[in-house]
């Protein structure tokens, strides 16, 4: 960016220049989300992309990497947050710890755009005049709620669905075929293909009450399950990878985990960095 025109004159106007190398639709839904979303000007908007510019390349690199949706979502959670909302129609959404979303409601559709993390939702019967389907829609492709109580998940590779009531129409991106997951149902899609359908275990959606349970799970696999739910990171030693834990967890007490898989356990994280954490074997005398 051009610092002398930050120094010397209009600092909105010297950002939009480094802006305008932002491809043009994803530049607008930005400026326009970011305003309509935080209650701030254009203006405003464009200053605190400057704050990342001043911060120096290594700062605006990053912040490149991060999707821009995810940035201007309409709504999203931090870590370890949760909220319930409840939408134009009357259908309920939860969102869990780290996601973000954007709503968009019209005369025929409405669309939820699952940009990251996991959502539950409750639909109800559309009160508008002519029928709308209900759509959550992720970078893999589409769950269409049939009259339903569903989750969705947004992983790397694919995008995870458990029904609860009714049923959901999923359809990857990049395929033709369509499939149908009923109540008790859990299954999902990449955007070429599909995951196994098995039955869904209604313990695996505690976390709208902020549990976690386990069912003789690999304690490597609950870690990474409650390390959705903290900053920082929390890693496990191979050796203890696959002791069995059994238990119920709130989402939030990682330490009672430990307790309760193996007490000769300990906890260490490096000096100036107590957020990551990782637990391994006691050392025998």
């Amino acid at each position: 960016g051009d610092l002398r025109a930050l120094a010397d004159g209009d600092p909105a106007e010297a950002i939009l220049g480094d802006f305008r190398s932002v491809p043009g639709s994803i530049a607008t839904q930005t400026l326009q989300r970011a305003s309509r979303a935080q209650g701030i000007g254009r203006r405003q908007v464009l200053t605190r992309l400057g704050l990342l510019l001043l911060a120096g390349p290594a700062a605006w690199l990053a912040y490149q990497r991060q999707p821009w949706q995810q940035w201007t979502a309409d709504q999203h959670t931090s870590i370890g947050e949760q909220r319930k909302l409840t939408l134009p129609d009357g259908s309920h959404l939860l969102l869990n710890t780290a996601s973000s979303v954007n709503i968009a409601f019209s005369a025929s559709e409405r669309r939820i755009e699952l940009l990251k993390g996991e959502v539950l939702i409750n639909t109800v019967q559309d009160p508008a005049p002519s029928h709308r389907t209900f759509v959550v829609s992720t970078p893999h492709g589409n769950a269409r709620a049939l009259g339903t109580h569903f989750s969705v998940r947004l992983e790397p590779a694919h995008s995870s669905v458990a029904v609860l009531e009714g049923a959901v129409e999923m359809s990857p991106l990049h395929s033709g075929s369509k499939r149908i997951l009923n109540a008790g149902e859990k299954g999902g899609f990449s955007d070429t293909g599909w995951l196994s359908v098995s039955s869904v275990d209604a313990s695996a959606l505690t976390w709208e009450n902020g549990m976690l349970v386990a069912k003789d799970m690999r304690l490597s696999e609950l870690l990474a399950e409650l390390g959705r739910y903290r900053p920082g990171m929390l890693r496990c030693h191979a050796a203890i990878a696959a002791i069995g834990v059994i238990g119920a967890f709130f989402a939030d007490t990682f330490f009672d985990v430990v307790r309760c898989a193996d007490n000769s356990l300990i906890f260490s994280a490096p000096t100036g960095m107590p957020n990551d954490i990782q637990v391994a074997p006691a050392l025998t005398p």
